[in-house]
């Protein structure tokens, strides 16, 4: 099994927050407006 290096580690959980701060904003988007369509997104 190879070890992932930690600049790797720390792009990958970066990248994560990322996509789950993107679902929260789209959440608080669909919410604020009242378009639960949007929510499909997330």
């Amino acid at each position: 099994m190879h070890a992932l290096s930690l600049p790797t580690w720390m792009i990958h959980i970066s990248s994560v927050l990322e996509w789950m701060a993107a679902m929260w904003f789209i959440w608080q988007f669909a919410a604020v407006t009242e378009r639960l369509v949007w929510r499909w997104l997330g």
